[in-house]
């Protein structure tokens, strides 16, 4: 059951309509979420104005989230906030992790800022942040290059994300399927670091016992 100490860590992915959503007014469009520890998941459209989107939105961006493909724009969002709500009952207090984690904090923070607080589960403890996840977040690329041994940088995307681990992309483009390959990357990332370390703790017992018989030598 992955856990950081006592927190649940819950994967979430954002999908914007750009790159650029602070600068060029680029918007988020869907999110989509999994609970390692309870198994729990969600995915659902953000309230979003269609035309806006399809106007202004990056082409780029749209086509590889396939928004008219998919036909986004024809589906029910979440206008009452009640699909966000229910990924804070699970953020709320427990580890936020994604492979750009920085990015999908600022998203979701931005987010809760518009749902009315007394809508809010914790919405006391929410008077002041709109960030319900505890402070200390988990980036999956970080975590990546220091299980591996790769470089900072090296394994900025989801996609050289998941070549180094050999994890099967699922169904790339869409939020759903984007954090369902980012929870699998994080579940492997877990299992080889608890390899590593269980490896380690050999090492240690194994020479620090060697160095105890060179002292104890040398002491005769």
């Amino acid at each position: 059951m992955p856990t950081t100490r006592d927190r649940a860590i819950v994967v979430v992915d954002v999908k914007t309509s750009g790159d650029e959503f602070n600068r060029l007014g680029h918007v988020p469009v869907e999110i989509a979420w999994w609970n390692l520890a309870t198994g729990d998941s969600g995915d659902f459209l953000v309230k979003h104005n269609v035309q806006y989107v399809t106007d202004f939105g990056d082409p780029d961006a749209l086509r590889a989230l396939r928004y008219v493909e998919r036909g986004l724009g024809d589906q029910d969002q979440d206008v009452n906030h009640r699909e966000l709500i229910r990924l804070e009952s699970h953020l709320y207090a427990n580890t936020l992790a994604a492979v750009d984690v920085a990015r999908v904090a600022r998203l979701l923070a931005l987010q809760y800022k518009l749902v009315p607080p007394y809508l809010r589960p914790n919405w006391e403890d929410n008077v002041t942040t709109n960030e319900p996840w505890h402070p200390r977040l988990l980036d999956l690329a970080s975590f990546a290059s220091g299980t591996l041994g790769t470089a900072p940088g090296r394994l900025d995307s989801l996609a050289d994300l998941a070549a180094a681990l050999d994890v099967d992309p699922f169904r790339e483009g869409t939020a759903a399927g984007d954090v369902h390959t980012a929870g699998e990357c994080l579940l492997e990332l877990i299992a080889r670091s608890e390899t590593q370390h269980h490896r380690g703790a050999q090492l240690r017992r194994l020479f620090g016992g060697r160095r105890r018989a060179r002292r104890l030598a040398v002491a005769r």
